[in-house]
């Protein structure tokens, strides 16, 4: 399977086949703990991508990969409850590592949003988020706007405080 090539045109919301999965923890390449991370690593078939213009899913040709690493654990040795909970509601996590002993099913297919990710100089699209199949991007790419009901209440329950956060940090950049 070819790899997506690290392209502005490439980040977005992409419809996946999970074809192959583990999990790893934060090693050093002789083996040794480097620190406590654990991920689980999904290798994907691109089989469809958000069309934001025309808010669809458009299908896409099959043999294009992505790689996505997914943090359960972070360096610390703490639960990353959010991604836990995506990898769960995605269907990929669901009685523990020795899940991804045995091959992932055929049909497993998920939503992943990605992005430019630069490391040691090299730029590689990455997957950030995970969501289920049935997951549809909202009208901002993959993410779902809140209503003007939803931001109504959320100004009349939380709108003074940081108004008055705001106006009490001197140095706060102003817009």
């Amino acid at each position: 399977m070819q790899q997506f090539e690290a392209k502005p045109e490439y980040v977005g919301a992409w419809k996946c086949r999970v074809r192959d999965w583990s999990a790893k923890s934060g090693e050093t390449k002789a083996g040794q703990p480097a620190n406590d991370s654990v991920c689980v690593v999904l290798q994907l078939e691109a089989c469809g991508w958000w069309d934001t213009a025309g808010k669809k899913w458009d299908e896409y040709g099959s043999g294009f990969g992505l790689y996505g690493n997914f943090y359960v654990v972070t360096k610390a040795g703490e639960m990353n409850v959010a991604a836990i909970n995506n990898l769960v509601k995605a269907g990929v996590w669901t009685t523990g590592f020795e899940r991804f002993d045995a091959p992932p099913p055929d049909d497993l297919c998920v939503v992943v949003e990605t992005k430019l990710d630069t490391y040691n100089g090299k730029t590689t699209l990455k997957c950030d988020w995970i969501y289920p199949e049935s997951y549809v991007p909202g009208e901002r790419g993959i993410m779902n706007k809140a209503d003007s009901e939803k931001l109504k209440s959320l100004d009349a329950r939380f709108g003074a405080r940081i108004r008055a956060a705001v106006a009490a940090t001197p140095d706060a950049d102003r817009f």
